[in-house]
């Protein structure tokens, strides 16, 4: 879960950012992380509803020899644009 929480700390510091609110989200763990390993979390969009300000994310993360340890999905609303 230590692996999964990278994604949460992505969506809610970069992408999309500050005031994002979960919706959904799916976990499938693929291979174990060990400790003192290096995990990189990578993003990206894959459906904008953007009357609903709704947007669905696909996340990995791999491991310092770039296999794949975790896939997710998730579902968000995305903050509004501030001035």
């Amino acid at each position: 879960m230590l692996t999964a929480s990278l994604i949460s700390a992505v969506l809610g510091d970069d992408l999309p950012g500050s005031g994002t609110i979960y919706l959904s989200q799916t976990l499938a763990f693929k291979a174990p992380v060990s400790l003192g390993g290096t995990i990189t979390a990578t993003v990206e969009v894959t459906a904008l509803r953007p009357e609903k300000r709704i947007t669905t994310l696909r996340a990995t993360c791999t491991n310092q020899e770039g296999a794949l340890v975790l896939e997710s999905e998730a579902v968000v609303i995305t903050p509004e644009k501030t001035a």
